[in-house]
């Protein structure tokens, strides 16, 4: 693959996310991440392999979980209001005809990501916020 067409495959994972690809030599372990506190929680480094060895994609993925916990410290708390970050890797096999992109993360990660979803994930419905007693009113009579 041609070094422009991998960059491209970069920048389109790290768009998935909100994100900018990181140039080589600032990323270190990552090609794309948050460049402020304000930005999206996530961390990531794309594979773009002719084939990808199962234990190889949960070792990345368990090192994206570790540098995602080091972000998050490296921000003030007053800067993240408390927010998460998510470790993932990215894998678009290297392939003659198109391939999709997967987005790969641990267990962990997927239950943290969950568990901040709008989904009741017991009763399969989006999960019913507390407004006040306000929510059958239209917004015109609402009290401000």
């Amino acid at each position: 693959m041609s070094r422009t067409n991998w960059k491209n495959v970069e920048r389109s994972a790290a768009s998935l996310f909100g994100l900018t690809r990181f140039p080589a030599n600032m990323g270190g372990r990552l090609d794309f991440g948050p460049r402020h506190p304000k930005h999206a929680p996530f961390v990531g480094q794309v594979k773009n392999p002719k084939r990808q060895p199962l234990n190889v994609l949960t070792k990345l993925a368990e090192e994206m979980d570790e540098i995602a916990a080091k972000e998050r410290k490296s921000y003030s708390a007053s800067d993240l209001d408390d927010r998460e970050h998510f470790g993932v890797v990215v894998v678009k096999l290297s392939n003659k005809r198109p391939t999709p992109k997967l987005v790969v993360f641990t267990e962990d990660t997927w239950l943290r990501i969950r568990a901040m979803l709008p989904f009741d994930w017991e009763s399969g419905l989006p999960k019913r916020e507390e407004h006040d007693g306000q929510e059958d009113k239209p917004e015109s009579e609402q009290a401000s």
